[in-house]
């Protein structure tokens, strides 16, 4: 439908990252507190893509994932390394609305996710995979 919604903001003041980093544990569930992102300080740029709303037709959260995971898989072809981390939370509206109010994103426009992009110090274990014959199926699942 070529709304072409989307609004990247890069990142790299260290100070505006900080508080990047201390947002995302502020709104942390408590089952991924495992996982908190003061790794993203570390990182010398962040993406935040919005998307604004109304160009993009009631698929707003889609369009913004594409453009980050894109992002992503640009940023691994560079041999730089990224995390997909989500911006948005459909149940508090408030978290969104502080992320806005730090980024000075309009209200036209919701951001969807911080993308943390830069060198890694180690290169990660590779993961094991489910097979393909466990992944596709034919005509029926």
């Amino acid at each position: 439908m070529n709304g072409q919604p989307w609004e990247i903001i890069i990142v790299k003041d260290k100070n505006i990252i900080a508080k990047l980093a201390a947002f995302k544990n502020k709104w942390i569930p408590k089952v991924k507190k495992e996982y908190e992102a003061d790794f993203m300080m570390k990182a010398p740029t962040i993406l935040v893509f919005c998307v604004h709303v109304k160009e993009s037709y009631s698929r707003w959260i889609e369009n913004g994932v594409i453009a980050g995971v894109y992002a992503v898989l640009s940023a691994t072809t560079l041999g730089l390394g990224s995390a997909f981390t989500t911006a948005y939370n459909l149940q508090k509206p408030h978290q969104v609305q502080e992320l806005k109010i730090l980024l000075g994103i309009p209200k036209s426009s919701y951001p969807v996710c911080i993308i943390p992009i830069g060198y890694t110090k180690e290169k990660p274990a590779p993961k094991r995979l489910r097979h393909i014959r466990g992944i596709i199926h034919h005509e029926k699942f």
